[in-house]
């Protein structure tokens, strides 16, 4: 038995309801979403290890920032938190809204700055 992924669900979808008079709408909107995951899945096969690669320090880098936000003992800033892991407040900015996003952090305004907490 063949994994059921959205290609092959999609295919046989597609081979059913082409026997269906009336559904040639429906079947030509499956076939553009099967070509969309058909150039999905090529694209991630292109990626290769080096992407992979990136993403999982991407992932490494994520965890440490909202490890460091958990540990901190006062609300901690963008700036703080990209000194102690020598990268630019640039760089853990789109990580600190992608926690606060989650609801894993919670963002508050003190004195005119922003801080996050756990």
């Amino acid at each position: 038995m063949t994994k059921m992924t959205k290609k092959v669900a999609l295919e046989r979808a597609i081979a059913c309801l082409r026997e269906v008079d009336g559904q040639v709408e429906t079947v030509e909107k499956l076939e553009s979403m099967l070509a969309q995951v058909e150039k999905e899945a090529s694209r991630e096969r292109k990626a290769g290890p080096k992407a992979l690669a990136k993403q999982a320090e991407q992932e490494a880098f994520e965890r440490r920032v909202f490890e460091l936000v958990q540990t901190a003992e006062e609300p901690v800033t963008a700036k703080a938190l990209a000194e102690k892991c020598e990268v630019s407040p640039q760089k853990v900015s789109p990580v600190l809204t992608k926690l606060v996003k989650a609801g894993e952090v919670k963002r508050e305004v003190v004195k005119g700055k922003a801080v996050f907490t756990a």
